[in-house]
């Protein structure tokens, strides 16, 4: 199974977004899908841009080689990979550092600090609760 988390750039402020919405999804992926060996969590980039920075510094994933059978899958779908850009994969400590850094951030009622600055964000996700965090990935 193959996920693609978005690569939305979000330079609002420089408060460091982009990672906790990637993060986000992450765990997200991971608990809906279930983390195995075949299920990757793979971004999209282009190389040397913000979001690459972002999503490797960040929020730790890795290069990574896409299998020739979602090559295939995307091309059929019209979604080829394009040349310009690679790919990213989050590994299992990646999902961890998701888990670890979102209940860093953690304030309670779905509300967290950023990453980087002094503001809050509350979510209003379905899918989550607080006591999700501690699952810890």
């Amino acid at each position: 199974m193959f996920n693609e988390i978005g690569t939305m750039r979000i330079t609002e402020n420089g408060l460091r977004l982009q990672q906790m919405f990637a993060q986000l999804h992450i765990v997200q992926i991971f608990l809906e899908e279930y983390y195995s060996p075949t299920n990757e969590i793979f971004a999209v980039v282009k190389p040397e841009t913000g979001s690459e920075h972002i999503l490797r510094n960040h929020v730790g994933m890795q290069d990574w080689v896409p299998p020739a059978l979602l090559i295939h899958l995307r091309a059929v779908s019209g979604v080829i990979f394009s040349a310009e850009k690679h790919c990213l994969v989050a590994n299992r400590s990646c999902v961890s550092k998701a888990f670890s850094d979102l209940k860093a951030l953690h304030i309670g009622n779905k509300l967290f600090r950023t990453p980087k600055g002094d503001e809050t964000l509350q979510f209003d996700l379905d899918w989550f609760q607080d006591d999700i965090l501690l699952i810890g990935g």
